[in-house]
């Protein structure tokens, strides 16, 4: 759960850890596979923006969650995704009224913080320690 008081930090690191528990994952198109979040990053090139259908309908609060998606590239060109269909609903919309606030607070558009979230949270796994994925 998140806390009500989340830093982007606590967000960052909460989608990190979920995203992370969705591999390994494997390419439908050609097979190729992703053994680990890192490599799926290093691998992928970023399609499009880090989409919430939810925030794109106004929706920071729907009884009924449609899912906020990351749509990637493989090097073969079929488009991945990665989605927060996974998550609890209450984590789901404790983070649609915590990017609600966050984009407020910063004076932004909900779909532009997403995309600077998204940003962000790729160079962190791409930061992180040890050598890169083979």
């Amino acid at each position: 759960m998140l806390p009500p008081d989340a830093s982007t930090a606590d967000v960052r690191d909460l989608i990190h850890r979920y995203y992370a528990s969705l591999f390994p994952k494997t390419c439908p198109h050609c097979g190729r596979g992703f053994q680990t979040l890192r490599e799926y990053v290093e691998a992928t090139v970023p399609a499009g923006r880090y989409i919430s259908y939810d925030v794109d309908a106004g929706h920071f609060a729907p009884e009924r969650l449609v899912g906020t998606y990351a749509f990637a590239n493989c090097p073969c060109g079929d488009t991945l995704a990665l989605g927060t269909d996974g998550l609890p609903h209450e984590t789901r919309l404790a983070l649609l009224a915590w990017v609600q606030a966050e984009a407020a607070r910063r004076s932004m558009a909900a779909t532009e913080f997403l995309d600077w979230l998204r940003t962000t949270l790729r160079q962190q796994i791409l930061a992180e320690s040890g050598p890169p994925a083979a």
